[in-house]
This record gives C-alpha cells, sequence and structure tokens, in this order.
C-alpha cells in the first residue's frame, strides 16, 4: 500500500456466506489496486468465516478479518473504521458487487476535485435476473446536478427530501469521519442516512452518474422491510432537524425538511395500508399533510386519500 493514496474497503457481513466470496472479489478484481479489505462480520452463524478465511489464504496480506458478536450495522461499520488506516474509506455490503472500475473513477474525482470529502454513485439493481439504475427509478433525480463539484447546501437540500445515497457506492476521505464522528449504533436501520446528512453539512460532495456497483435484491436484505425502514427515516430526519434546526431555517432548507417529512409519512401511510392497518395509515396520511401544509402537499392528502378510500369502498375489486 502507498501511504496516503490507500482506500480502506469495509466489508460488513451477516450470514451472507452464499454471497460474501463474490463481493470481495470484485474488489480484488479492481483496476484502482491500492487498498486494503476490512470484513467485519456481525456475528454470522453460518459458513461466512470459513468462505473469508479461503479469501486471506489465497490473498495473504490484502484481507483482514474482525469478527464481533451481533451489535447492529451501525456497531458493525463503526468497528470498521477504527481499523482503517487509508486515506480514504469505501464500504460494500456483503451479499452486493462492485464493477471493476468503481474505485479508480471515484478516487480520479477526489485528484481532480481535492475540495469533495465525498463520493457516491448510481447502481444497478438486480432482481429476478434483470438490472435496473437506482437513479432513473428515482422522480426526484431527473434534474439532479450529476459530475461535478456539489456545494454543501445545494446536496444537504436533497438529502433532505430523501435518501438517494448507496451505502456500498460511496467513498470518503478518513478526514471527513474526523469531523462527522461515527456512525450511531442505536439505529438498527437508516444509520447510514443519518451519517449522509451529517456529512453534507462538512463537504461538497461528487455524484457520479455512472452506475458501479451492482445491488442484489432478495428475500435476506435487511431493508426489505420498508415499513420499519421508513419509520426509522422519519426518525432520523425529525432528529437531524431538532439538532440543527437554527442552521437549516438560516439556509432556508427548513422546507425542504418539511417536504422530506411529508414524502415518508406518505411512504409509511402507504405500507401501512397495504398491511391491513387501515386506521394507521389515514392518521399517517393526515400526519404528512401537517408535516408541510401547503397546496402542493394538500393535493397529495387528498390525493392519498380517496385513492384508499376508492379501494375499500370496491371491496377488493381495486388492488392498487
Amino acid at each position: 500500500m502507498k501511504n496516503g493514496e490507500t482506500v480502506s474497503v469495509i466489508v460488513i457481513n451477516y450470514n451472507y456466506g452464499a454471497f460474501i466470496g463474490q463481493a470481495i472479489e470484485s474488489i480484488l478484481n479492481q483496476t484502482y489496486q491500492n487498498f486494503e479489505i476490512i470484513v467485519v462480520d456481525d456475528g454470522s452463524t453460518d459458513n461466512s468465516r470459513a468462505v473469508v478465511e479461503s479469501l486471506i489464504k489465497k490473498h495473504p496480506g490484502r484481507i483482514t478479518y474482525h469478527f464481533q458478536t451481533n451489535q447492529g450495522v451501525g456497531s458493525a461499520r463503526n468497528a470498521g473504521l477504527s481499523l482503517a488506516r487509508g486515506e480514504w474509506i469505501a464500504f460494500l455490503d456483503a451479499d452486493d458487487m462492485w464493477l471493476p472500475e468503481k474505485l479508480e473513477h471515484q478516487i480520479s474525482v477526489f485528484k481532480r476535485l481535492p475540495e469533495i470529502g465525498f463520493c457516491c454513485s448510481d447502481y444497478w439493481n438486480m432482481l429476478a435476473g434483470t438490472e435496473a439504475s437506482h437513479f432513473m427509478a428515482l422522480r426526484e433525480m431527473k434534474d439532479f446536478q450529476y459530475d461535478q463539484l456539489l456545494t454543501k447546501n445545494y446536496i444537504l437540500g436533497k438529502l433532505l427530501k430523501g435518501n438517494f445515497v448507496g451505502t456500498f457506492t460511496t467513498v470518503f476521505r478518513k478526514s471527513v469521519v474526523e469531523k462527522v464522528g461515527t456512525f450511531k449504533p442505536e439505529l438498527r436501520q437508516c444509520e447510514d442516512y443519518d451519517y449522509w446528512l451529517r456529512c453534507a453539512m462538512v463537504t461538497p460532495v461528487y455524484v457520479s452518474s455512472k452506475p458501479l456497483v451492482k445491488r442484489r435484491i432478495h428475500s435476506s436484505n435487511l431493508t426489505n422491510n420498508f415499513l420499519i425502514c421508513s419509520q426509522f427515516h422519519e426518525q432520523v430526519l425529525i432528529s437531524f432537524y431538532a439538532k440543527n434546526r437554527a442552521f437549516l431555517m438560516e439556509q432556508g432548507l427548513a422546507p425542504d425538511v418539511k417536504a422530506g417529512l411529508a414524502r415518508v409519512n406518505y411512504m409509511v401511510g402507504n405500507l401501512q395500508f397495504e398491511q391491513g392497518q387501515t386506521a394507521a395509515a389515514f392518521r399517517t396520511y393526515l400526519r404528512a399533510f401537517k408535516s408541510n401544509p401547503d397546496i402542493h402537499n394538500f393535493g397529495l392528502f387528498t390525493g392519498a386519500v380517496f385513492r384508499k378510500t376508492c379501494r375499500i369502498l370496491s371491496l377488493g375489486l381495486i388492488s392498487r
């Protein structure tokens, strides 16, 4: 490893023995080869250790394996950060895969734009043999300013409206960690969203329009429980606003917080409705409107209530 140019790649694993070998191989196959691999195993009970140890023997000196009792993904990420020796930090979940040019593309961005402390990218969602761009599926990313230096306020405003960052696409300077601190282990989900919001407070960001990662979507994904994930998202947003309210109001970002709260509450309401929690869904829709009571949001509120009421009255004839 060359001092000052090393990427510390932190691979988080929990019972992904079926996938982790491919994840690590995707790092080893990078066109940019100055990296260390730190595997943090958060208490796996499957064959993960055996898979990693076989790769350690095959690639001596390249992989560090750290096992801990199950403490959650935030704690696992922090363990990786504590072991990292590189100038840059990158994350990869054990069930996903990097494309070969991923690190080379992002490190070149840092060298070209030294003001940037954080870089992420688009990625491919893989499901049932198909691949789809993550960013292309997000309405709010249609007019996004890709492939350029983004000011702190611009990126923060976008993140407040919704989390578009795939943790497995990120690379950021270790100096950013020194400013932001570690992940919050008490957050069992959306610990990454909280972290990206805090990063956006301290550094300009670069978002690449180029998909650099393949993300598997399968039954074991932690974030497949979208209702719980959305509720954690709301919790993170409320907490962030409470802590930084004066700054956000001063910078004119309070409307973005309100829009973000409304958006996540409509998501929660829709998920509650699909799970048969009808009364809770309508209460959540009302909370969504109250979080941002303007004309546009009133239209969203009445539309959501109207559609769900029609479904109830149809006695199952309307399914969506």
